[in-house]
């Protein structure tokens, strides 16, 4: 099985701007068991093979990619990828000008106003500049964190114990109390 899925066999949506949730569906279970995915940033083309955990888009190739590895007997039948994605905002052309009400995703359109209102407030000199100034910092941290969730997380290795399954399973004695 391939780790990459795009063109031209699977598309991915031309308004795709990243991942915000995504799950392994069983469908042979009933009700259809879901798994969630791990959302990852620079997922490595990798030949280890299992029921895939992470899920992460490649940019220059425009695909998502799942790590492990499908095996080759995972079907299509038995097994899918659901969830959800934010969209890009609509650019404007000149084709698109009457079909485009606003230049900015709707999404942000309380930013917007705050804005307006305090560029208005400081250019009147009004001391009421000073707190839509931290209402509109605020509001900034917030997209910008929520445009982070569209990255994913980085892939830190390892993310989990190599034996054992527990803290100090490598080193047994260290938690039983024998040192």
């Amino acid at each position: 099985m391939t780790q990459d899925y795009g063109a031209p066999f699977y598309g991915v949506p031309l308004d795709y701007a990243g991942l915000r949730e995504a799950y392994l569906v069983q469908l042979t279970s009933t009700p259809p068991s879901r798994y969630p995915l791990r959302i990852l940033r620079n997922l490595k083309l990798e030949h280890t093979q299992g029921l895939p955990r992470d899920i992460g888009y490649v940019r220059n190739q425009k695909c998502l990619r799942l790590y492990p590895r499908p095996p080759a007997n995972l079907g299509s039948a038995n097994y899918l990828i659901d969830g959800t994605y934010k969209k890009v905002p609509p650019i404007i052309t000149a084709t698109t000008l009457q079909d485009t009400l606003v230049p900015w995703d709707d999404m942000y359109l309380q930013e917007f106003v705050t804005a307006i209102r305090w560029a208005a407030l400081q250019t009147a000199e009004d001391p009421r500049a000073a707190q839509k100034k931290i209402e509109l910092d605020m509001l900034l941290d917030q997209m910008a964190a929520n445009e982070g969730l569209e990255l994913g997380d980085p892939s830190i290795a390892p993310s989990e114990p190599l034996v054992g399954g527990v803290p100090g399973g490598f080193f047994p004695g260290v938690n039983s109390g024998i040192f």
